[in-house]
């Protein structure tokens, strides 16, 4: 890993984990003490020291570990040999709870897994997308399962991206023909509002203001109502298949042609 000075991309300071590479994003955890840095590896997760790179908590695991969050003086992991979802003592590394994805063959024991890239977090719940139909919130203080979101049929199976916004959450997913985009209560998981969409969905929603936007596979950038999920526009992008991001106003779609657009 490397950090680099962002005004003039000089390195800073380099760390290289002799014990299995590394995995995660990234997940900088801010501290009165100074800010830490955690990575997720083949076998554990690393906590450094933001300023110097310098290792100051290891935590072995089995297997690959990706390193979800760190809020509220907790580290949430998710480690692949089990699949299940692991809350930490960010400071001490002690296990405070585990989860487990959804029994979906109770004869043999098989759970459904966890997605780690899409989930989100807030004060209350971390919420977890799985690779079947159902999306989970989890109480961030005792794993408990708040709820789970399965949609109605049609549009695909929900919970493969997600986006977290306020007390929403905007949940797209697809087929391999056509896609949807639901809005979900973060209290209750309770669905207001589903909108089906032409073309595969391959982007997280993203919200802006009072629109959210979804990047598709063939009718490009797709913007509804947050609240009352009227069609608010279309730009066609050419097909859209990384995630979008978005700041002061403007979407940023990476897409086919090699090319990043950005749409205000």
């Amino acid at each position: 890993m490397l950090a680099l000075d962002r005004v003039t991309g000089a390195t800073r300071w380099r760390f290289k984990n002799g014990k299995g590479g590394l995995l995660s994003t990234p997940v900088v955890e801010r501290a009165a003490a100074g800010d830490r840095v955690w990575l997720g590896f083949i076998g554990g997760a690393v906590a450094l020291d933001a300023a110097t790179g310098a290792e100051l908590m290891r935590v072995p695991m089995a297997a690959g570990t990706q390193v979800l969050a760190v809020r509220g003086g907790r580290a949430f992991l998710h480690g692949m040999a089990e699949n299940a979802v692991v809350a930490l003592d960010a400071a001490s590394g002690r296990e405070l709870w585990r989860v487990v994805g959804p029994n979906i063959d109770r004869e043999r024991g098989v759970r459904a897994g966890f997605q780690p890239e899409e989930v989100a977090l807030d004060e209350r719940a971390l919420y977890l997308p799985t690779n079947v139909a159902e999306t989970w919130a989890v109480d961030v203080a005792t794993g408990n399962k708040l709820w789970g979101y399965e949609p109605t049929p049609g549009g695909g199976s929900f919970g493969n991206t997600l986006a977290l916004n306020g007390t929403a959450l905007f949940l797209s997913a697809s087929d391999q023909k056509s896609g949807a985009v639901a809005r979900v209560d973060a209290a209750t998981g309770v669905e207001s509002w589903r909108r089906e969409l032409r073309g595969i969905v391959h982007g997280t929603p993203i919200v802006v203001g009072d629109i959210v936007a979804v990047p598709t596979g063939s009718a490009g950038l797709v913007a509804f109502g947050a609240r009352d999920c009227e069609p608010r526009f279309t730009v066609k992008t050419g097909a859209s298949w990384w995630s979008a991001c978005a700041a002061d106003g403007v979407i940023y779609v990476g897409h086919e042609r090699r090319k990043l657009s950005a749409v205000r």
